[in-house]
């Protein structure tokens, strides 16, 4: 039975002397409804606790794949900033100088005249594995590159890094598993 087509239950008021009709169930269907529609708090802890323990497992992985991406994107701009000096040497037939300092976290490219000077910082989180002492490159004019390793590593131990194919001049993107 649905509670719209309940029975009427007639009674009699002794007060007033008058009959009055009142569906059977009716004022218990409307508590109980109000007290369903609602959460409660403890509904309300559990779903927090189990985003909390969600959370907390998954934490570890998030930070270790922005690692690995902070640590890419580092090398990657490494790459490019080795190839953008070794294409100033070319393009204006002048000396250029690449010094890579560990201590300072940095890489420096000056021309041989001093009119070029450009500087590379590497973020706070990672650093050098390899060199790892200031080390100075010359990049000459249609000769072939000096031999070049860049290794940087982050505070995870993710390696990453770059070296520089001597036949071409360009900077080759390795992972941390290659040696």
């Amino acid at each position: 039975m649905s509670v719209d087509r309940c029975p009427l239950t007639v009674g009699y008021s002794s007060r007033a002397g008058r009959v009055h009709a009142r569906k059977w169930g009716s004022a218990r269907t409307t508590r109980n409804r109000q007290r369903t529609t609602g959460i409660t708090l403890i509904e309300l802890l559990i779903v927090m606790a189990i985003i909390s323990l969600m959370l907390g497992i998954s934490y570890p992985n998030v930070t270790a794949g922005l690692d690995g991406i902070r640590l890419k994107t580092t090398v990657d701009r490494a790459a490019s900033f080795w190839a953008e000096a070794r294409q100033r040497a070319d393009r204006y037939q002048e000396v250029v100088q690449v010094t890579i300092d560990p201590q300072m976290s940095e890489i420096r490219a000056m021309s041989a005249h001093s009119s070029w000077k450009k500087t590379f910082v590497v973020e706070d989180e990672l650093s050098f594995a390899a060199p790892e002492k200031e080390s100075a490159y010359m990049l000459y004019p249609g000769s072939p590159s000096p031999q070049f390793r860049l290794v940087l590593e982050t505070p995870t131990g993710g390696r990453s890094g770059l070296k520089v194919n001597v036949l071409t001049g360009l900077p080759e993107l390795w992972d941390g598993d290659q040696e």
